[in-house]
């Protein structure tokens, strides 16, 4: 019934052929598997590496840093994986080898490494999986203790640098709905095409974004439509789902939300306590759709290095809303630091290193304002010059 589109890219689906059950390997596999991954040069993995195998690499990089000394320094594992860009999000499409170092009591790097791909051309009975050529699939550096999160490296000469960059500066998160329908003001008895647009408004990639659809049918007797799904969404693209369904009384409350999907890694959300998007659709309509308030940052223009101050204001339909009642979810100074979130916090400063960014600072900042019984949330920005 449903209609799924990402847009800019388009996803190849993968995995094993439907309903067959993937053969394991047995121990003496995985280990031969295990082996050629690390015994392949580093190189093979990031040109930037030397010509050495990883596990030499590993050793040379990774050992002076970790806080506490393990006889084992990395830690392996078999895991099944999937390509999160498969629409089908098979969890036995490949198998991956999973290297856990724990860096200190609370941060560990995890590298995930594909050494074995499903046979797809089986059609019946088990499917093997055969040895394929290592490729690294994810490096990251997790938060086990506190607030649970992941921090992305692209590479694995990356990795080193990455590794001091502190708990605040790393990216969330966030997502943003859009609902659209044809005919735009239904008669009862029409079908009407929906259209939901998700787009990743952060600067990080989900992995598996989790899209809920809810479309309660209003004054009649026919079933709400649903539709649940996990997306792989890059920083800033759009996926778009399209249902067409009769409205019997012509009017319709869609909701969307959409989350971090289960993974193999936490990915935090930037509002984890982010309600449902809700669009009223016919007429006339008693129920209230949540507002959209108007947010506003104004910020004082700074001579580098210097100290900028901005100010965050919010008004509904003209009327300005207390500081007290503005509650900051994000803020962004531009330069990849963090301000501070909460109630209140409206008025903040920051100094900028020397350095100053082409076109100037572009500070982001996002907050919620209470209305009645719902709750509305909005976004300003400002540049500092």
């Amino acid at each position: 019934m449903f209609a799924i589109a990402v847009a800019p890219n388009t996803f190849a689906q993968g995995g094993v052929p439907s309903g067959r059950i993937v053969e394991l390997p047995d121990g003496p596999t995985w280990t031969a598997l295990l082996e050629n991954a690390l015994t392949t040069s580093a190189s093979q993995y990031d040109r930037k590496l030397p010509a050495i195998s990883l596990e030499q690499w590993l050793w040379s990089t990774l050992a002076p840093v970790v806080e506490v000394p393990y006889r084992r320094l990395v830690d392996w594992r078999m895991l099944p994986c999937s390509d999160p860009r498969s629409e089908t999000g098979d969890v036995f499409s490949n198998l991956c080898a999973m290297g856990t170092v724990k860096l200190s009591t609370d941060r560990n790097i995890q590298i995930l490494i594909t050494v074995a791909e499903a046979d797809r051309s089986i059609t019946t009975g088990l499917v093997p999986l055969r040895p394929t050529r290592p490729s690294l699939r994810d490096v990251y550096i997790e938060r086990v203790n506190g607030v649970a999160d992941s921090f992305d490296v692209p590479t694995l000469s990356d990795l080193l640098p990455q590794l001091t960059t502190p708990f605040e500066q790393w990216p969330t998160v966030d997502f943003e709905t859009t609902t659209t329908w044809t005919p735009p003001n239904p008669a009862p008895g029409d079908t009407v095409r929906f259209s939901i647009a998700v787009r990743n408004t952060s600067k990080r990639t989900a992995d598996r974004a989790a899209i809920g659809i809810l479309i309660s049918r209003c004054c009649s007797k026919a079933k709400d439509v649903r539709h649940e799904s996990l997306q792989y969404l890059e920083a800033g693209q759009v996926v778009r789902i399209e249902v067409a369904i009769p409205l019997p009384g012509g009017k319709a409350m869609v909701m969307v939300s959409v989350k971090p999907g289960p993974s193999y890694k936490v990915v935090r959300q930037s509002d984890r306590n982010k309600y449902a998007a809700q669009t009223p659709v016919g007429y006339p309509m008693t129920m209230t759709a949540p507002f959209t308030p108007v947010i506003t940052v104004t910020c004082a223009n700074a001579t580098m290095p210097a100290s900028s101050s901005c100010v965050v204001s919010a008004a509904l339909s003209g009327t300005p809303v207390p500081a007290a009642n503005t509650t900051i979810t994000a803020w962004d100074w531009g330069d990849g630091t963090a301000g501070a979130t909460g109630a209140g916090f409206v008025n903040q400063s920051h100094t900028y290193a020397a350095t100053r960014a082409a076109g100037g600072h572009h500070v982001i900042v996002s907050a919620t304002v209470p209305g009645g019984s719902v709750v509305g949330t909005g976004t300003g920005t400002a540049v500092v010059q």
